[in-house]
């Protein structure tokens, strides 16, 4: 059987022996441009994810994986370089509840804002712990879509360097992010570009064509049917554990998933699959070669009110009102 790695093939055979694992990583080093001395010291690594990615996929369930550009990486070691840590203050209180919510039109079965133009593409967060920041712009990236018809991609790196109530690279609140737009608005990705690392705050750079919000909202926690009905409206950001995204490729995720937060991402959109299985479209910032071109489908509509992997636990979401 041959077996897709992202640009180049493999047999299944390659992964039943040390001759044919020690080819194969030979050709994923040189696919991820890795340097074979610091390579060749994570081989072991590489194999046992290997065999982990083998047996996982011989398993029939809802979604598949794959030795993508973390293969040759412990899930601890992916922990530390990939995830980006959310500041705890950024819970909502239980009692809070979307904008959405009272809105008595009914929502519709399937929505992926994708296709409504208010998504910008996938970006790469890199080895920095930015996503807190990736998620905030791509939130209100979809909501000035909606408010002015134009998409525009935004700047993570402005957060990242002038954002004094975060930490950079070291983690952050969207929380606390979305008050520095509504303060200060943010700048366009053209004129600050993302840079994966925390630098000083470019006031130049900082300047220019800014994209506004009036305020933040916060979806009820642990409702999942709140998060649709603000789904429906616009994207809205979400805290998920990831303990299972390292090798995900494609198809829905379901099974045990903690819900510790350690990550910030982007719903989309919603929908249902033949079968009858209900899943969440969510992007994340790990480039487009992870995944789903960068996306992951998540199961929607489970009996833990947190939702697959603490979903629904904190979402928020930025509020621009409609030019009049």
């Amino acid at each position: 059987m041959l077996l897709n790695v992202w640009g180049f093939e493999y047999q299944e055979q390659e992964l039943k022996s040390d001759k044919g694992l020690q080819m194969l990583y030979n050709r994923w080093m040189i696919h991820h441009d890795v340097q074979v001395e610091q390579g060749m010291k994570k081989f072991h690594v590489f194999k046992e994810n290997a065999i982990h990615v083998l047996t996982a996929n011989n398993v029939t369930r809802s979604y598949k994986l794959k030795l993508n550009m973390f293969a040759n990486l412990t899930a601890s070691e992916f922990f530390d370089m990939f995830i980006c840590i959310e500041l705890k203050n950024m819970i909502a209180p239980s009692a809070k509840q979307s904008i959405y919510e009272n809105d008595e039109v009914q929502s519709p079965v399937s929505v992926d804002w994708r296709q409504m133009g208010a998504v910008t593409e996938v970006k790469t967060q890199g080895d920095c712990g930015s996503c807190w920041a990736l998620a905030t712009v791509a939130a209100v990236e979809g909501i000035n879509y909606i408010r002015t018809n134009e998409l525009v991609s935004l700047s993570a790196q402005e957060l990242i360097d002038c954002d004094t109530e975060n930490f950079g690279c070291g983690g952050g609140s969207r929380r606390r992010a979305f008050e520095y737009i509504m303060k200060n608005g943010v700048t366009t990705e053209a004129n600050y570009p993302y840079k994966a690392v925390t630098g000083e705050c470019d006031p130049s750079k900082s300047k220019g064509i800014k994209v506004t919000i009036n305020t933040y909202g916060y979806v009820r926690r642990n409702d999942e049917a709140a998060l649709l009905k603000t789904v429906a409206s616009q994207p809205v950001t979400v805290g998920l554990d990831t303990s299972l995204f390292q090798f995900y490729s494609k198809g829905i995720l379901t099974g045990h998933c903690e819900t510790g937060i350690s990550h910030s991402m982007l719903v989309v959109g919603y929908g249902t699959e033949p079968d009858g299985t209900k899943y969440w479209i969510v992007k994340n910032s790990w480039s487009p070669e992870w995944g789903e071109s960068g996306y992951v489908r998540i199961e929607r509509g489970i009996a833990d009110p947190k939702g697959r992997c603490g979903i629904a636990m904190n979402p928020v979401y930025p509020v621009k009102f409609p030019v009049r």
